[in-house]
């Protein structure tokens, strides 16, 4: 996609140079947790993560996962192997299933706008599921292993951006 030009690891983000579409790219999945169908939404700016907010999540392997709300913000998480990372949002799936999982770090946290389902606002990036406890079944891609939670932490568009140098997202 693009050469990392900016690392964080405070914040668990990096900043990519490369062409980009200002899209993301999402998916819908049956009963089993199957990936049936792809498209993607124009992102139309960056919105902060407030308590409250609903979200969803586009993840490499659990694919798009909806009915999550923002529980918390502004905290800092020990990320296993990896270290102390700041400016994190816990998110919950209010059905307790799968949010995200392993193999989804990176992918992005959007808010749906509600005047027009084809378009999102950037509100961060996966950074790590919480498993003690939150542990669920996994969507989309089901390798043997593979870890997935109903909560998590993500980092917020802002403070990520912030962390890299970056000014704003890319529009589509």
């Amino acid at each position: 996609m693009g050469i990392v030009g900016t690392r964080n690891a405070g914040t668990d983000t990096l900043l990519l140079s490369g062409a980009s579409g200002g899209r993301v790219f999402n998916n819908s999945t049956d009963a089993n947790g199957n990936v049936v169908s792809e498209f993607s939404n124009q992102v139309i700016g960056a919105s902060a993560s407030q308590v409250g907010n609903w979200v969803c999540t586009s993840g490499a392997y659990s694919g798009t996962r909806c009915s999550i709300q923002v529980k918390a913000r502004n905290l800092c998480i020990n990320v296993r192997d990896f270290g102390q990372v700041c400016g994190q949002v816990q998110a919950e799936n209010t059905l307790h299933t799968n949010a995200v999982g392993q193999g989804d770090s990176g992918g992005p946290v959007e808010i749906v706008n509600a005047a027009n389902t084809l378009q999102v606002w950037a509100t961060g990036t996966n950074t790590a599921i919480d498993d003690t406890n939150t542990s669920t079944a996994c969507t989309g891609y089901r390798p043997t292993g593979r870890v997935c939670a109903w909560r998590f932490y993500y980092e917020d568009i802002f403070s990520g951006m912030a962390g890299v140098g970056a000014s704003g997202v890319v529009l589509g």
